[in-house]
């Protein structure tokens, strides 16, 4: 896309071009990721937490159902990136932080990242 969208508005560029309205595509990227990582987290927490003496740090989790919590998780995600305004580092670095949780939880599941 130019400078002028279907609408007169204003694109900075292809690296924030819309999708949809007022959502870039880094931040669909960058939802994906922390949708997959949400589910590799849901996924390698149930193994970490089948080996005895493992604990759950997280309060959330511990006071309600992990299923709950992660969906939850979701729409937060999801109502980051819509109304992020713009701001795609914010995403990235909630990956980062995910990334280090899942890789923690495979560390404690016995299995190596």
């Amino acid at each position: 896309m130019h400078d002028d969208d279907v609408k007169g508005e204003r694109v900075e560029g292809t690296a924030q071009e819309r999708d949809t309205q007022g959502v870039s595509r880094a931040k669909w990227v960058a939802l994906f990721v922390l949708l997959l990582l949400q589910v590799i987290d849901f996924v390698s927490t149930r193994l970490a937490l089948a080996r005895p003496g493992v604990v759950e740090l997280n309060p959330w989790v511990r006071a309600n159902r992990l299923w709950d919590v992660k969906l939850y998780a979701f729409c937060l995600v999801c109502l980051l990136v819509w109304y992020g305004k713009g701001r795609t580092w914010h995403l990235w670095a909630l990956c980062g932080i995910y990334g280090l949780i899942v890789g923690s939880n495979l560390i404690l599941a016995g299995l190596r990242p």
